[in-house]
């Protein structure tokens, strides 16, 4: 019993540490586009602007994108840039 309650402790440190190590691993370039004055689409935690195109049809979605941020804004987890140019 009073082995359980340390070990217990480590491991509850270890997984929170690996978590907060994730989170800035996967955050650490957020706001590298918008220093160049692209505009960004505000990612979501670790799952970036990019979480919901498995539910949503991408073309619509890139339309609506064009209409927001214009023909060129960034997108994603990594710094990912969509140029878009639609013909009339």
């Amino acid at each position: 019993m009073s082995l359980f309650i340390p070990i217990l402790l480590w491991i509850l440190t270890g997984l929170l540490g690996l978590v907060a190590v994730l989170v800035v691993y996967t955050s650490w370039n957020y706001g590298s586009l918008e220093k160049l004055g692209i505009p960004v689409i505000k990612p979501f935690l670790i799952f970036g602007s990019n979480y919901m195109e498995a539910y949503l049809d991408i073309q619509k979605q890139d339309i609506e994108r064009h209409r927001k941020y214009g023909d060129i804004y960034g997108v994603g987890t990594e710094t990912g840039v969509h140029c878009i140019h639609f013909l009339s």
